[in-house]
């Protein structure tokens, strides 16, 4: 407990600019004041050793940086977070503290992932999970602070899901405040892209039945260009900080589709820092691009959770839905 106080008010105050001195002297004040006197008498044990021009080293000189801040990456305003358009949380969510551990410690941990696939029977509660998971790790501070999205794939259309990724990266880019590059291509991706739903809609057939001659791959290169530039300007204006892309996929398209897979693929390939989770009905076995997709699978509430959650559900008619 001492170690982790000390450690929270040494780092606080340094990160706020505090020389070095200055924050271990903060940090020891601090614990030495803790109610619990076994705990404040361990201040003492916090020695600084000799370090030449404590007194003025400041964190941005210990990251090699000087004077500027060019290369550290300020912390994100609250006020940043509370403007973001979110989805809004589910109702009565319980019982998943950790199956939100074990995706954040793929994403987080010492051997990190950058693809995950949460995936589990229809109506298992991935979609809720995927949504808090989202308002957990986009939180101020957090990994993916003020930086995530989510894309719904309702059906499998693999121009519908480029252009939901290309809405997405929007938001991202107003979230982020970053001003994404227009490109001569841009209208010409518009073009080919709705071309391509109208030809679809006017045969009633999906993307998979398209003519042989009509490579959706193809038509839609401007726009995975556009994609891939405006996440690659999204992570230079964060200074590497990771991005979260949160895919609910309920129509199946990740595991039945190359295109589909491709597409994401890419978007991995030309970043460094883009996090893709994707919530699944089966899990995804190949990988997207040069990137393998860890599964983690998602089992139904324990006995007392699912009680839990029949009592706070009471209060209205139940319906097939809450029974899966």
């Amino acid at each position: 407990i001492a170690a982790r106080r000390f450690s929270q008010q040494f780092y606080l105050s340094l990160g706020v600019g505090e020389s070095l001195l200055a924050s271990w002297q903060a940090a020891r004040t601090c614990l030495r004041n803790h109610p619990e006197s076994e705990i404040g008498d361990q201040s003492e044990h916090f020695i600084l050793f000799g370090q030449h021009a404590a007194d003025k080293a400041t964190l941005q000189q210990l990251c090699g940086e000087g004077e500027s801040a060019e290369g550290l990456r300020m912390l994100e305003d609250a006020a940043q977070f509370l403007e973001v358009k979110m989805p809004p949380r589910p109702e009565h969510f319980l019982g998943r503290m950790q199956s939100i551990h074990e995706v954040m410690h793929h994403f987080s941990g010492h051997q990190s992932r950058r693809a995950c696939a949460l995936w589990g029977p229809e109506g298992i509660g991935k979609s809720a999970l995927g949504v808090e998971f989202l308002h957990f790790a986009a939180a101020p501070g957090r990994h993916f602070s003020c930086c995530a999205g989510r894309v719904h794939i309702e059906a499998m259309d693999l121009v519908g899901i480029a252009n939901a990724v290309n809405e997405e990266l929007e938001s991202l880019a107003v979230q982020s405040q970053v001003c994404l590059r227009p490109g001569s291509s841009d209208s010409r991706s518009s073009l080919c892209s709705t071309a391509l739903s109208a030809r679809s809609a006017e045969s009633s057939i999906s993307i998979y039945e398209a003519p042989s001659d009509l490579d959706a791959m193809t038509l839609l290169l401007p726009l995975r260009q556009r994609l891939r530039r405006g996440f690659q300007q999204i992570e230079r204006a964060r200074r590497r900080a990771p991005t979260l892309l949160v895919v609910d996929d309920e129509a199946g398209a990740v595991a039945a589709d190359k295109d589909v897979r491709k597409l994401f693929g890419e978007l991995l390939e030309h970043t460094c820092q883009l996090h893709i989770l994707i919530l699944s009905r089966a899990p995804i076995y190949h990988s997207l691009g040069p990137t393998k997709v860890v599964n983690v699978p998602l089992s139904g509430l324990k006995e007392p959770d699912a009680a839990k959650l029949f009592l706070q559900r009471i209060h209205r008619m139940l319906d097939d839905g809450d029974f899966p």
